[in-house]
């Protein structure tokens, strides 16, 4: 549907895109996304702070939704979602200033019923320890780019982290700018460039074969058979306490990734590549037929917290009651967990394996992720005192 609007001293085209959702086209060229609806019997239009694209006709098309789910549950207040429109003193909503917690809290709500627990997890985390404690108090109008810049320059971490904690500040941001708490953006402003740069401290660390010895020759049942499988199967322990039984192709001589454990609930991979087919080395297979005696008749999870007698929960349960232990038991240098993952990809790197498959094997979106953590081991036999073929190990 299309209309022509003039005026004396304006003419403008307005055109329809989705129920209540126009594009106003202005005699300059100017375009603006507008939002309308009824309440109280009245007809009510709104001009959005937003650039006409894809993505901001999407989130007037959500932002009209929250409104009529507000009206038709008796819960509208026109200033939560237009606190400077005329509109509001027309209906007597006397305006209130709104702290950024509330457009945080606002927006954990979104999240929750849109994304998997563990990305929202993480965005309650961010939320919590990073946003709340300097921002929650802070009016929204008041949100600027100075108070942001300051606030970014006092991190020292690496730049994935720090877009890490801006993912959901940048949405909380947003949602200011769309229900007109702030004019523009403050970001538009932030060149992240300028950042100062912070170098990783993290370590790949892989374990020699020696220490591997040893540590399983302090370890016993399943405890030695989840390690062993871990050293020689390169899986994230979330992926590793999250295998079944029926994953086990066991004539194949593959065993298949599909979900992992974390915080006690089941859900995807981390990424898609992360949904994968792993090779198993002859190790890996003889620590699963000895795990076979204490869990395959339970048609359930192959690993299972012996202490417990049920599944593991999570990789802080692996660590605290079945890692740690063993360290107090030998002279090995403790590593974390993740080291285990580190010290497969680094056998097979060393070993003269063909990189496109070890990547496949990690579960890698990419082979650039594989050559940033291994390409030193490429190849070097004299690591991990020789390097055996794959069906030997």
């Amino acid at each position: 549907m299309k209309s022509n609007l003039s005026s004396k001293k304006c003419k403008e085209t307005e055109l329809r895109v989705a129920t209540g959702i126009y594009i106003r086209t202005f005699k300059s060229g100017k375009k603006s996304i507008r939002i309308t609806f009824r309440y109280r019997h009245r007809y009510c239009r709104e001009t959005l702070n937003l650039e006409v694209n894809k993505q901001n006709i999407k989130k007037a098309i959500k932002l009209r939704k929250e409104i009529s789910t507000a009206i038709a549950m008796g819960d509208f207040h026109y200033t939560d979602f237009f606190p400077s429109s005329k509109n509001a003193i027309k209906f007597r909503h006397a305006p209130k200033t709104t702290l950024v917690e509330e457009l945080i809290d606002r927006y954990l709500d979104k999240t929750k019923q849109n994304v998997h627990f563990n990305t929202y997890d993480r965005y309650k985390r961010v939320c919590d320890t990073h946003l709340r404690p300097f921002f929650g108090k802070l009016p929204v109008s008041e949100l600027n780019a100075g108070i942001i810049w300051d606030w970014l320059n006092k991190f020292s971490c690496q730049k994935k982290t720090l877009m890490n904690i801006l993912t959901p500040f940048r949405a909380v941001v947003s949602d200011a700018l769309i229900y007109g708490h702030i004019d523009k953006d403050p970001f538009d402003l932030i060149n992240l460039r300028r950042l100062k740069k912070i170098k990783s401290t993290y370590v790949v660390d892989p374990f020699t074969q020696y220490e591997i010895r040893t540590l399983l020759s302090v370890a016993e049942g399943q405890i030695k058979n989840l390690f062993q499988f871990a050293f020689y199967s390169g899986l994230r322990i979330s992926e590793l306490i999250g295998l079944r039984w029926e994953d086990l192709d066991l004539a194949a001589g593959f065993i298949h990734v599909r979900r992992g454990v974390t915080k006690g609930k089941v859900g995807p991979t981390k990424t898609k590549s992360s949904k994968r087919a792993v090779q198993l080395l002859p190790t890996a297979l003889r620590a699963l037929q000895a795990q076979k005696n204490h869990t395959y008749t339970k048609k359930s999870y192959i690993f299972f917290n012996p202490k417990k007698h049920r599944p593991w929960s999570d990789s802080q349960q692996v660590r605290k009651q079945a890692w740690q232990p063993l360290f107090k038991k030998t002279n090995v240098k403790y590593r974390n967990l993740y080291q285990t993952r580190h010290t497969y990809a680094s056998m097979m790197v060393s070993g003269g394996e063909y990189f496109p498959w070890v990547s496949s094997q990690m579960g890698h979106e990419t082979l650039l992720t594989t050559a940033h953590y291994y390409a030193r081991w490429i190849p070097n036999p004299n690591i991990f005192g020789g390097y055996q073929p794959v069906n030997q190990w």
